[in-house]
């Protein structure tokens, strides 16, 4: 057959540690024996983070647990996305069961949410009660040291959202038959974004 149209599950793991899941319909066109363009259509959501290290160098790391009280530093950057992803991929069977792939893709993104994750140090004096009941003294406290959380959605016209992002995939694939018209794929892949964004 020249052509081959199926469905597609797409679950993927972050680098946060955050499953991600996108479903889509994909279509195919065998060129010869060995090659095929392939392409579909599907919903797909990517999320991924990075320390304040990983963003600004060990320095900063080193700030943020000595940080001055009643100020705040950055502790991470997380992103997700969603959207449609429309791929073109150039795959070459190997032999009747592996085939591997290369291509690009487009995704027309429905939502782009940046968030800033922040510790914020403050001091805090208690008194330490007189055992006797009797008057504190002034030297009779103590400073406490506490971290506080918090987090802070980046505006768009700051993050420079874009509207289409671009992707270069990598695929190697197993495909098994389940009868004469019918099989099933597992193909794990890598995505590398064009750009920064």
């Amino acid at each position: 057959r020249k052509w081959q149209m199926g469905g597609m599950v797409v679950p993927g793991l972050s680098n946060n540690a955050k499953l991600n899941m996108g479903y889509g319909l994909s279509v195919g066109y065998r060129l010869n024996k060995r090659l095929s363009l392939n392409s579909g259509l599907a919903y797909a959501a990517l999320s991924g983070a990075k320390d304040a290290s990983e963003l600004q160098g060990a320095s900063v790391n080193q700030g943020i647990t000595t940080f001055a009280s009643n100020g705040r530093a950055l502790s991470a950057i997380e992103a997700s996305i969603t959207g449609i992803k429309v791929p073109l991929e150039l795959r070459y069977q190997v032999n009747s069961k592996i085939y591997i792939g290369t291509g690009v893709s487009a995704m027309a993104l429905l939502s782009d949410k940046v968030e800033r994750r922040y510790t914020i140090a403050q001091m805090q004096s208690s008194a330490l009660a007189a055992s006797s009941g009797g008057i504190l003294k002034a030297d009779a406290m103590q400073s406490l040291a506490s971290n506080m959380k918090t987090t802070e959605v980046i505006p768009d016209d700051e993050v420079g959202a874009k509207n289409v992002a671009g992707f270069i995939n990598f695929s190697l694939g197993l495909q098994q038959p389940i009868n004469k018209n019918k099989s099933i794929s597992i193909e794990p892949f890598v995505s590398v974004p064009m750009n920064n964004h």
